[in-house]
Formats: C-alpha cells, sequence, structure tokens
C-alpha cells in the first residue's frame, strides 16, 4: 500500500470510517486537502509580512533585488528564458511579490501556492495572539 494511501486511510479512520471506499465525497476532499498542507508546510519558503499598504508580501532579499535592479536583465528579459517553474516561483518570493500576486503566476504550482497561504494564516494567528509561539 502507497504511503499516500496509508495516509487517506489513517485520515478516514479519525473522521470514524473504517474504509476509503466507505467515505463521502465531503471527506475525500477535506482529508486530501489537509495531506497537501502538511505536505506543503514541510518546505520552506521566504518569509511574509505585511506591507505598509496592507498588502502581505513575501520579503524580499536585497541582493536577489539589487541584481534585478541594476540589471542587465530585466522581468521581461528573464521570462524569455529557460527556467524550471520552481525556480521562477522562488524567484518571485525572493523579489517581494505580493502572496495574492504570487497566487495568479502560471508557473507557480498548487503545492506552492497552499504552502504561502498556509504560512500567511500561521503569521496572521500569531500576530493576533502575541502569545503563540
Amino acid at each position: 500500500m502507497s504511503m499516500h494511501r496509508k495516509a487517506m486511510d489513517g485520515a478516514y479512520r479519525t473522521l470514524g470510517l473504517l474504509r476509503l471506499e466507505d467515505a463521502p465525497p465531503e471527506a475525500v476532499a477535506i482529508a486530501e486537502y489537509a495531506l497537501q498542507v502538511l505536505k506543503a508546510v514541510e518546505h520552506g519558503d521566504q518569509p511574509l509580512f505585511v506591507a505598509p499598504d496592507g498588502l502581505t508580501r513575501f520579503r524580499a532579499n536585497p541582493i536577489v533585488r539589487f541584481l534585478l535592479d541594476a540589471g542587465p536583465f530585466d522581468l521581461n528579459a528573464l521570462a524569455a528564458m529557460d527556467f524550471t517553474d520552481e525556480a521562477r516561483a522562488q524567484f518571485a518570493q525572493l523579489i517581494g511579490y505580493s502572496l495574492r500576486g504570487y497566487g495568479e503566476l502560471s508557473y507557480v504550482s498548487d503545492e506552492a501556492w497552499i504552502r504561502a497561504e498556509v504560512a500567511a494564516l500561521g503569521m496572521l494567528d500569531a500576530q493576533a495572539d502575541p502569545g503563540t509561539p
């Protein structure tokens, strides 16, 4: 049995269901989403912060930002080059993309988007409750 299947079966047992096949579609969707979130939080990303304009943004890496601003390449030139989607998604974080804009980029995977959303929710929860570690 695959690790995915074992995890899904465990999630269904937690919901009080004995077999995966007995699960209603809503429970399947919730369990699959929960597994995506758990997998997503295992990976590191750029930290997020709320900018003065109220947007949640990735904290830009000042060296990467300087290299982009100083040239010789701009975003249009980089877009025409052959980079992986993962490299492009990481670059968007490193230059300080807003969370909303990041989610609209065609090369950002669902997993990367979920990771960023989970991180943003955790950040906002921590701000609302300063006693949270």
